[in-house]
């Protein structure tokens, strides 16, 4: 099955972004799943996970965040700011329905985090991938490999396609059928030149933040499955002890042959989805 795409027009301030939403429907539906991608991905990045879940009788609902993939490019850096990813998240309530259920992808993760502690919209479960918890060097090893990444160009989209393909070896063994969508989604035609499909605007500062997640955690009263590849950079032992301990609700699943993040392009990792959700 394939996705429709819809488009939304959302306002940031005094100025307008569309907002490409990838949907996959089923015949009846039961319930609403929001995949919400990581920094530098796009809802393309859920194709496989969406058809898998389509067959649990869910609707899927991938954006693509302002800056990402199909949508505007701001092209202006105080534009990209959490206030307007958060106006992003909200605008998706437009697909909620009986029961509403979250997968987040890293920097998606942290976006959705935020918006369901302030937003009225309750996710029944929730899914965060390879997620961190806590700032530390290694989130900062991983902050700089985007910037230096977002500077690239590529003369020739075969140049484009095989730098992702050599740099993606994160997404461990996942079937052949599916690198051609992947590819197609991650690099777009910019002044003539070929770039991955991020606006390079929407980098974060070259700062070194300390968070701590885990009290968020506790606020939201989602059942939670945190994922993790056990080649994750950012997994933080301590810190997803401390969350699966502070209440009831929350498990952690390290996922073998996996780095960060999980690519959830593979049956096994759709399996783990998408039985949590149905549990």
């Amino acid at each position: 099955m394939n996705a429709r795409l819809d488009e939304l027009l959302v306002r940031f301030g005094d100025s307008f972004g569309t907002m490409v939403v990838r949907l996959w429907t089923p015949p009846v539906s039961r319930g609403t799943v929001f995949c919400i991608h990581g920094f530098e991905g796009n809802g393309g990045d859920f194709g496989y996970l969406a058809r898998h879940l389509v067959q649990f009788d869910l609707t899927v609902v991938a954006p693509d965040l302002i800056g990402r993939g199909r949508s505007t490019f701001l092209r202006d850096s105080a534009k990209y700011n959490v206030d307007a990813y958060l106006i992003c998240l909200a605008a998706l309530s437009k697909y909620a329905g009986k029961t509403n259920h979250f997968v987040a992808t890293s920097w998606g993760g942290a976006m959705t985090l935020a918006f369901l502690s302030g937003s009225g919209l309750k996710a029944d479960k929730l899914v965060l991938n390879d997620v961190s918890l806590r700032g530390n060097s290694a989130t900062d090893r991983l902050a700089d490999s985007i910037r230096q990444e977002a500077a690239l160009e590529f003369d020739r989209i075969e140049d484009a396609y095989a730098y992702v393909r050599q740099t993606r070896a994160f997404l461990g063994e996942i079937p052949q059928d599916l690198w051609p969508d992947y590819l197609q989604n991650r690099v777009r035609m910019e002044d003539g030149k070929y770039r991955l499909a991020y606006d390079p605007l929407a980098l974060p500062g070259d700062r070194r933040e300390r968070y701590d997640r885990v009290p968020l955690l506790m606020k939201i009263r989602s059942e939670i499955l945190l994922l993790y590849g056990r080649h994750s950079r950012i997994f933080d032992a301590e810190a997803a002890t401390a969350a699966v301990n502070s209440r009831p609700g929350i498990r952690c699943v390290l996922v073998p042959g996996a780095a960060h993040p999980v690519s959830l392009m593979t049956r096994e990792q759709a399996l783990l989805v998408s039985e949590f959700l149905a549990s």
